[in-house]
């Protein structure tokens, strides 16, 4: 029978809480004995996150969504509250997504800053650009890849910014279906603090 881990993620994406979350998950993936001590918990066939995020770092968020692509398990994303910003290509790791009634997805653009009273030059302004721009095609492929969002309709969201609603992200794919989410009784559940 199919052994399902159900884990609650409810914050942003930085790098500190995206490399405490891989190592728990490679934990409960490959639990090992240590001696005297008792076996460890059957190893899960299913990842099911309960999943909300503002979004946050770029790196750290496509990182975790190529690492859950790569597990020996099905990964399902479940939106709970909202998907904004790098945690929709998070959300996308998901074989199976789903979203909860009056959950929504936000998008925008890469945004960056600079320290007060920091001087630069033209060549680190057009570094940064660049940067920006490599950040949202990026972005843009991974989203283009796994749903129906074309890139006129995600370039068009990365200028203004834009919230949708659940009926919108089953229309193009985000997600699989609409449901309300609910753990079974006697499941496996763990819900995430992390340091970061």
């Amino acid at each position: 029978m199919a052994k399902t881990f159900y884990i609650n993620y409810y914050d942003d994406i930085q790098p500190g809480k995206i490399k405490a979350l891989m190592m728990g998950i490679g934990q409960m993936l490959n639990p090992i004995r240590m001696m005297n001590m008792p076996p460890p918990p059957e190893k899960p066939d299913e990842l099911y996150f309960a999943f909300s995020s503002p979004g946050g770092d770029v790196d750290a968020g496509i990182t975790l969504y190529n690492f859950l692509k790569g597990l020996p398990c099905n990964i399902t994303m479940h939106n709970i509250g909202s998907i904004a910003s790098i945690a929709n290509v998070v959300f996308m790791a998901g074989k199976k997504r789903y979203a909860s009634h009056g959950t929504s997805f936000h998008y925008h653009g890469v945004a960056g800053g600079m320290r007060k009273d920091q001087s630069v030059t033209v060549a680190h302004l057009q570094e940064m650009l660049s940067g920006f721009q490599q950040s949202e095609n990026r972005i843009a492929k991974i989203l283009i890849s796994e749903c129906g969002l074309t890139t006129e309709e995600i370039e068009a969201r990365f200028r203004q910014g834009k919230s949708e609603d659940v009926d919108f992200a089953l229309s193009k794919g985000i997600i699989h279906e609409i449901r309300d989410f609910r753990i079974p009784d006697g499941e496996q559940f763990v819900s995430l603090n992390l340091p970061g």
